[in-house]
């Protein structure tokens, strides 16, 4: 069973996915998958907005919703590795919610998924 999974070969479509994350569905597995949907979901809502602003060769990102003074609201994007400083980054090494929204926010180019493994 886990030989057969691991060297699949076809098209996975889930078609309540969009298509980039039917991209991310075919480059990684659906565990991942559903991980990231979770992020993408909240970045790409109309009401989640964050401020930010270029330091060095960073961008950082700060959450304009945040209310509690214990929460940190303020996270470090590389936009050059798709990187981020966030705990679910940083942890999972999968695209989270900052990465998404300042790319949709800044381009219209797909996500670089080389970095998900």
């Amino acid at each position: 069973m886990w030989s057969r999974n691991v060297n699949r070969i076809g098209v996975y479509v889930n078609a309540k996915y969009d298509r980039e994350m039917n991209l991310l569905l075919n480059t990684t597995s659906r565990h991942a998958v559903e991980l990231v949907k979770q992020q993408y979901d909240f970045a790409c809502l109309s009401t989640t907005e964050y401020k930010y602003y270029p330091l060095g060769p960073y961008v950082m990102l700060q959450y304009t919703a945040c209310t509690d003074k214990d929460l940190p609201d303020e996270y470090m994007v590389n936009p050059d590795d798709w990187t981020c400083s966030c705990a679910f980054s940083v942890t999972r090494l999968l695209p989270c919610r900052h990465i998404i929204y300042y790319r949709k926010a800044t381009t219209s180019q797909y996500a670089h998924y080389e970095n998900v493994h």
